[in-house]
């Protein structure tokens, strides 16, 4: 295996007494696309930012292609080799052509290199024939594709993009996804998006990285609950919304929990095995990811199931019909 592209080492960020997040370890690799998802407040902006050196950690350690970011003397080098686009970019009050141009123009690259580094960039992003437009004139997800072209042209080894599609229409939205896979394939990129989508978070990820109770990791981030945890039978019960579930854990009272949707498993008939967890519910919503299905039935809580295609065709399984939702007290992660 190749050498990571970053490492993070016992990484912590807090502001004031409030820890964000505490990540004991992660390897992230070139060329490959990243998701990070969580909830509002979890941090997902401030992890971008420590990576692309804009902001430092509290604590701990960010390397980049072996290099300790914070501890460096090539940190502008560093940064070079990154760009970064926010969610509001800001986009200067001129054409097309002279935003993307701008990071060209910074590295006193030759008129010539310019207008070839924009070309190509345009067209990648879908918006040759807007090159001389002004961006006051833009739509906002034309505008946040200038922001992500202007990114592009300086050739970054690492894209980060915040909630590229957030304040988006479905168009747009539909467009940036086939850029971010384009950009992957064609540049060799490594791109690590922050998104509070989780469905877009698997179409275009490689591997999902979930915030979860400041934690980071490599999970699927569906099925994610807040409720408690009290005393059964001999054995642990999370309650939310009247809906029992049993667990394996030493926690009590508050908590949170995730069931990884690939370990659900969904029936006609109540399932026959030793999982103590079984569900009758309605299908709420069925979707495509990938190679694979997303059922979501609702039991008085929304379950989400990952299936295969050939699984949910043998079913039959339509929006409204009735199902077993099945998944063993193991597959009940607590946090």
């Amino acid at each position: 295996m190749s050498e990571p592209l970053f490492v993070i080492s016992n990484l912590k960020k807090s502001f004031g007494e409030r820890e964000i997040f505490d990540i004991p370890y992660l390897e992230l690799f070139q060329g490959k696309i990243y998701t990070v998802v969580g909830p509002n407040g979890s941090g997902k902006t401030t992890i971008l930012k420590i990576l692309n050196a804009l902001e430092k950690p509290t604590s701990g350690k960010v390397f980049f292609k072996g290099k300790d970011i914070y501890n460096s003397p090539d940190l502008l080098t560093i940064q070079r080799e990154m760009t970064m686009v926010m969610q509001n970019p800001y986009l200067f009050n001129t054409t097309v052509y002279k935003n993307v141009a701008y990071g060209l123009r910074l590295r006193n690259l030759d008129k010539k290199s310019i207008e070839e580094g924009v070309g190509k960039t345009l067209e990648l992003v879908g918006l040759s024939h807007l090159k001389e437009e002004r961006v006051t004139h833009l739509s906002g997800g034309e505008a946040q594709r200038v922001a992500i072209a202007r990114g592009l042209a300086i050739k970054p080894k690492v894209l980060f993009l915040d909630e590229p599609a957030a304040n988006v229409d479905q168009v747009n939205i539909k467009i940036i996804e086939e850029i971010i896979l384009k950009i992957r394939e064609e540049k060799d990129s490594t791109i690590i998006i922050t998104t509070h989508n989780p469905t877009q978070a698997y179409l275009l990820a490689d591997k999902v990285l979930s915030i979860i109770n400041r934690n980071l990791s490599e999970t699927y981030y569906e099925n994610i609950f807040q409720g408690e945890i009290k005393k059964g039978n001999g054995i642990k019960i999370f309650s939310k919304n009247n809906i029992e579930i049993c667990l394996t854990s030493d926690k009590l009272g508050r908590a949170i929990i995730s069931i990884d949707p690939r370990d659900i498993i969904l029936s006609h008939k109540p399932f026959e095995s030793s999982a103590r967890n079984s569900f009758r519910g309605k299908i709420k919503k069925i979707s495509e990811i990938k190679e694979q299905i997303k059922v979501v039935v609702n039991v008085g809580l929304d379950f989400a199931a990952i299936i295969t295609k050939e699984s949910c065709a043998e079913m039959k399984l339509m929006i409204g019909s009735e199902v077993f939702l099945t998944f063993k007290t193991s597959s009940v992660q607590v946090y």
